[in-house]
């Protein structure tokens, strides 16, 4: 650590000092640096400087440590004295990660959700998940138009929910101040294509999105940047390499969404090496979710789920696994990231693992829908004898 308010952090502008290690720790943190991060995070904890980053880091450090009830106490303190959203959602996520959802309703009941979005949303998605007495139906009416779209489309791509009438009452319904609904439609037709296999409806539909590409293109809305890994792996299923070409040209290759096209069309149009090499290049660029429809995070995974599942090829199935156990690390109360690796994990304790956790934090979900009576019960003893995150 040359950077000298680092080596003596307690001399100088302490409060900015905390700051800047917060986000040096963040930027580490979320492209896989876990242990990396650890040390900015400790050092922007230890300041006590009583601002919001200090709070956060010592909240995300006591995450890495596996310390989640001290997480707990962090962000209640942080929201007791800041109301801060990111707090809100992550002691919403942290509590039902400990199994406590019956907390996480009360607290979440007692929100404005419309003041907190975007960043509550991932957190009421993954408690809808979790908890048999709650859904996010049921406070779908006090979300803003453009949260009730993000939660339902986590569960179209997420969950599978294609046929959800709900999504397109918003859609056509709702007034979106974020969202161009005549793409919003164009993206849930294609992808519920793209999920049935009809890969030429499904490029009739999402090329439309970007007919007027050109030189001017560099910087995509939300929806035309979220569909690009679909469209690479929609156009190389179609054999439409010129529309795919236009793309890589105007947008450039030099970001994280179009690396995730790139690596979709190399991937099913048969050269494992580009594609691989560009899912490294956008496992080094990814950006926070913000108020994007999709996890980034989830995107980069699911592609590589999806190149295996269509080649077979290995080289995907282990960078898959790679990908989605260092996410573990980063955000272990999102279900999907252990559903994926017990998909493609071998037989043997890691694949008990991955179940037990993903068993625990989304029982309906679809990945381990397959799972056996003996897998499950042993699951539940693995989970039941090592109480991972308590």
């Amino acid at each position: 650590m040359r950077y000298p308010e680092f080596s003596q952090p307690s001399r100088g502008n302490r409060v900015m000092t905390s700051i800047e290690a917060l986000m040096a720790g963040i930027d580490l943190w979320w492209h896989g640096g876990v242990e990396q991060s650890r040390a900015f995070f400790k050092i922007s904890a230890d300041l006590h400087t009583g601002s919001d980053s200090s709070y956060m880091a010592e909240a995300l450090y006591a995450g890495i440590e596996n310390r989640f009830k001290d997480a707990v106490n962090v962000y209640q303190r942080m929201i007791k004295r800041y109301d801060d959203s990111q707090a809100h959602r992550d002691l919403i996520s942290v509590l039902v990660l400990l199994g406590k959802e019956d907390q996480a309703i009360e607290h979440l009941r007692g929100l404005d959700k419309k003041k907190y979005a975007p960043d509550i949303d991932p957190a009421i998605y993954f408690l809808s998940r979790k908890s048999d007495h709650f859904s996010y139906r049921a406070v779908f009416e006090e979300l803003s138009d453009d949260s009730r779209l993000r939660i339902l489309f986590f569960d179209l791509l997420i969950s599978r929910e294609h046929q959800s009438e709900l999504l397109q009452q918003t859609i056509s319904q709702y007034r979106l101040d974020s969202f161009d609904k005549g793409q919003l439609q164009t993206l849930k037709d294609s992808l519920t294509a793209l999920a049935q296999q009809n890969f030429k409806g499904a490029f009739t539909g999402m090329s439309t999105l970007y007919d007027n590409i050109d030189n001017k293109s560099r910087h995509l809305d939300n929806i035309r940047k979220i569909s690009l890994p679909y469209m690479g792996r929609i156009c190389g299923k179609t054999n439409e390499e010129e529309l795919f070409k236009k793309i890589l040209t105007h947008v450039g290759e030099d970001n994280y969404w179009t690396c995730l096209m790139a690596a979709n069309y190399y991937g099913v149009t048969g050269d494992k090496n580009k594609s691989l090499e560009y899912i490294n290049k956008a496992a080094h660029d990814i950006p926070m979710t913000g108020d994007a429809l999709i996890f980034p995070w989830y995107q980069m995974v699911e592609s590589g789920e999806f190149l295996y599942d269509a080649t077979g090829e290995n080289v995907y199935k282990q960078r898959t696994l790679e990908l989605t156990r260092l996410f573990q690390k980063i955000r272990p109360m999102v279900a999907w990231a252990y559903a994926i690796e017990y998909r493609l994990s071998p037989e043997g304790e890691e694949k008990t693992r991955a179940l037990a956790i993903a068993e625990f934090l989304d029982p309906d979900s679809w990945r381990i829908s397959a799972a056996s009576r003996f897998e499950l019960a042993e699951a539940k003893k693995w989970y039941e004898s090592n109480r991972p995150f308590h």
